[in-house]
Parts: C-alpha cells; sequence; structure tokens
C-alpha cells in the first residue's frame, strides 16, 4: 500500500458530487439504489456526529467567553480539568476525522521566524497561553503578486494552508506575568476557538489573540534615519542659539531669586531669549512629528493585520465545533462510499492494497487529483456497519462488499435501534 509525503488525505469534493462522480457510469437503476444507499448513510454518520458535537459543546461551556446564558452552578475544579481533557480528545478526534493533521511546535517555530507576506513584525506571548492546539488541512502553494520597493509587480510563491483551526486555553490570572496583567485583551482561564482560511505559512502568528505589532529593523530605518539625520540640522542650526541663551537664563533666575530688579536685561538679551525659546520650540515640534509619523506607521500596520484577518476568519468558539463536525462528517461518509462502491465493482474480492490503488488512481485518472486514500480507516468503517466481509489474514486478505440492498437493511436497522422507547 503506497504511502505519499506530498499528498493529502482530505477529498477535495462535496459529498453530493462525490456520489454524482462515482454513479457517472453505471446503469440508471443502480444509480437509484447506490444513492439510495449514500441518503441512509449520511443519515447514521450525522446521528453519529451530532452525539460528538453536543458533547463538545457541554465540554467547552465553562471555558466559553461568548455565552449569553446563565450557569446554573460554580464548577469545582476537577469539573472543570475533566472537561477541558475531554475537549482536547474530542476536538482532536474531529479534526483527525475532518483530514486535518497536528501542526506541531517544530513547524510553528518555523513559521514564527520566517518573514511575514504582509511585511509586519508580530510577536506572541506564548507564556499566557495554558494550552494551544493547530491544526491545519490543504497544504498548497499560491501564487500572490506584490510590489517592490521600486513599484514593480513580481509574483511570488507562498506555501498556505487552506484551513487552520485553533484551539487556546489562557492562563489563569495569578499564572500570568505581574507587568502583563494589566495589558491583557483576554479573560483569564477562558478558551477561544478559531477556523481561518488560505493562511501564509510564515504568517501564522498573526491568528493568535495576544499578537503585539513590532517594527522590524528595515521600517525603523526608514524611519529612523531621517529622523536622526533631520534632528541634527535642527541642531546645528539651533543648537547655537540655546547654548548662547542658557547663560542669560541662568543669570535671570540668579536675579530673580536675590534683587528681582529686572533693569538690568538688555533688549538684546531678551531677544536672545526669544530665539532660544523658539528653536527650543521647533525642536520639540521635530520631536513630535516623529513621534506620530511613528504611530502612524504601527496603526498602518494594525489595520493591514485586521484587514487581512477579517477576510480570512470563517468562524468563531463554539460555531467552529458546528463547522468542524460538518467536515468530519463529510470526510467520514466519502470514505464509505468510495470504498464501499469500488469493493462492489469487484464482486469477487480485493485486497486492502489493491483497492487503495484502485481509488487512487481512479482520483488522478479520471479527475486529475492526488490524494492519499485513507484505505485503512475506511475498511475499519466499513467493517464496524457490516457492510462488508473479509477472508484471509494479512496483506492476503480479501474484502467483499455486500449488496445495496443488504446494505440499505443493515443501516436501517441501526437507523431504527437507536432508541427503544417504543416497543
Amino acid at each position: 500500500m503506497a504511502t505519499y509525503n506530498d499528498r493529502e488525505r482530505f477529498i477535495p469534493y462535496q459529498k453530493f458530487e462525490l456520489v454524482n462522480m462515482i454513479t457517472k457510469d453505471i446503469s440508471p437503476e443502480s444509480q437509484k439504489d447506490f444513492k439510495r444507499f449514500c441518503r441512509i448513510l449520511e443519515s447514521v454518520y450525522h446521528f453519529k456526529f451530532h452525539e460528538k458535537l453536543e458533547r463538545m459543546k457541554q465540554c467547552y461551556y465553562p471555558f466559553n467567553p461568548d455565552i449569553d446564558t446563565q450557569k446554573s452552578r460554580r464548577y469545582k475544579a476537577e469539573e472543570l480539568e475533566k472537561s477541558e481533557d475531554e475537549l482536547e480528545k474530542l476536538f482532536s478526534e474531529v479534526l483527525n476525522d475532518a483530514n486535518y493533521k497536528k501542526i506541531e511546535e517544530d513547524e510553528l517555530q518555523e513559521a514564527l521566524i520566517k518573514e511575514s507576506l504582509f511585511k509586519i513584525s508580530l510577536f506572541v506571548d506564548f507564556d499566557q497561553f495554558d494550552k494551544c492546539l493547530l491544526f491545519c488541512r490543504g497544504d498548497v502553494t499560491n501564487k500572490v503578486v506584490i510590489r517592490r520597493w521600486n513599484m514593480k509587480k513580481k509574483t511570488i510563491e507562498v506555501p498556505t494552508y487552506k484551513r487552520i483551526a485553533m484551539l487556546i486555553k489562557f492562563c489563569e490570572k495569578e499564572d500570568i506575568k505581574v507587568e502583563d496583567k494589566n495589558d491583557i485583551l483576554f479573560k483569564p482561564g477562558t478558551m477561544i476557538v478559531k477556523l481561518f482560511r488560505n493562511i501564509p505559512k510564515a504568517d501564522m502568528e498573526m491568528l493568535f489573540p495576544n499578537t503585539k505589532v513590532r517594527m522590524r529593523l528595515k521600517d525603523k530605518l526608514l524611519i529612523g534615519v531621517p529622523a536622526v539625520l533631520g534632528g541634527l540640522g535642527i541642531l546645528l542650526t539651533k543648537g547655537g542659539t540655546i547654548l548662547y541663551a542658557l547663560p542669560l537664563l541662568i543669570s535671570i533666575f540668579y536675579i530673580l531669586a536675590t534683587s528681582g530688579d529686572f533693569s538690568t536685561i538688555t533688549s538684546a538679551q531678551i531677544a536672545a531669549l526669544i530665539a532660544a525659546g523658539t528653536a527650543l520650540l521647533g525642536i520639540g515640534a521635530y520631536a513630535w512629528r516623529q513621534w506620530v509619523k511613528y504611530r502612524s506607521r504601527k496603526i498602518e500596520f494594525m489595520k493591514t493585520l485586521s484587514e487581512n484577518l477579517y477576510f480570512k476568519n470563517l468562524d468563531n468558539n463554539a460555531g467552529v465545533f458546528h463547522h468542524l463536525v460538518d467536515s468530519a462528517e463529510e470526510e467520514e461518509c466519502k470514505e464509505v462510499m468510495l470504498s464501499y462502491y469500488f469493493l462492489l465493482q469487484n464482486p469477487q474480492g480485493i485486497t486492502e492494497i489493491e483497492l487503495d490503488d484502485r481509488i487512487e488512481s481512479w482520483f488522478q485518472e479520471k479527475h486529475k487529483i492526488h490524494i492519499d486514500f485513507e484505505i485503512d480507516d475506511a475498511l475499519k468503517k466499513l467493517e464496524e456497519l457490516g457492510l462488508c466481509t473479509k477472508e484471509g489474514e494479512g496483506e492476503n486478505t480479501v474484502y467483499k462488499a455486500i449488496s445495496i440492498t443488504e446494505g440499505c437493511k443493515k443501516l436501517d436497522y441501526l437507523w431504527d435501534n437507536y432508541f427503544q422507547y417504543n416497543e
């Protein structure tokens, strides 16, 4: 059975489209039977995943910063810990079912040190997180047009994740550094869950809730060098006037402290003091302009960051669970549909390796799509549902599908017996 490092498990078609693709080359009567089978299969998986969804929402409830209902009681520490562990387990399971993969620490650190596509330097304080889980799907390379320093356009290739799911648990207030407590933008002890689309790998740090914009060395030099040169020019032209006025200012303070007689001060000295004051005001105004320019640059960076996140954010908190569970349900159904159909096409039986190759070849030859089909998981689900039989052991095990009529009966039996209240 072939495995590929450059392919993903994700099947890039909607469920209804895949059914139409599968049934395109079979007779109308067989199409009708297979679509009937798919419909009841969808219902069975919808019920299974609905249970997971409800449990995830319950586990998340104590940590949800968006709730608009009253909590009926105060949760004990051991209850919160149990809910947190179960939520992490369910979240990971659903994402695996949706064919996401976990972003490991080394991948994240590599992304943090790469230069951002948006030319922004960002800082993330991971010490404020008690837990941080990141998952991705759709590892692709997009072509992006950027403007260079000379305003000419250039097309570059940007490694990108089509989807990123994130779960972050914030530290309790007592665990956050003292200097950070008055500057935090989140409620300690809560969790946030987010889902994003089309995120360049080098810009993953912009997804975190406590991201701070920091100017790159290049931006600091663009602002700082002209500021320093301009400041030196002002000091050279105005510095002499200020230095000349300093002794006069000291003498005025001395007169004020002793006799209080200002008649000895000449009009020329007063004019020098006025000139010095004007020079100081000019230097102060210049320094203020440079500070405003620095702040404006940071605001511009924040605007760029927020605009990009606005169009890349798909869902937040409890809403993410609905999105991910729906995606997981789709992927599980598609895997069962494909493996069951190709078993039906081989009534004499077929091994796991052969079945895997035929499904992947079908995608590659007929639809120009390269995937790494998760055959072991698909066959496991077929066995759990009783939709196939197997003979032999090991790599020589032969799998055979039961008929569509029997398959529909088995699924209907499962559906009818989820609840046993009506005898």
